[in-house]
């Protein structure tokens, strides 16, 4: 996030902790990291089938579920 400009930064921190908090509350909405992750990731990631994520760890969704699983 350092290498994003203040206004796009201070967005995907509030997007993020917006998904940290739904998943808080997952035993009354059942939207755990996974589901989190599957909802958000294509729509707020483009990344190219030769991106290094997509290489190592086979998805967006998957990288998007470890951050939130490691938050919550």
């Amino acid at each position: 996030m350092k290498l994003l400009p203040s206004t796009e930064a201070a967005l995907l921190d509030w997007a993020i902790n917006l998904m940290a908090d739904v998943v808080e509350q997952e035993q009354f909405n059942k939207m755990n990291a996974r589901n989190i992750a599957m909802v958000f990731a294509p729509n707020m990631t483009q990344v190219s089938s030769d991106c290094i994520i997509t290489k190592h760890c086979g998805s967006v969704p998957f990288v998007v579920y470890c951050c939130f699983s490691n938050i919550v």
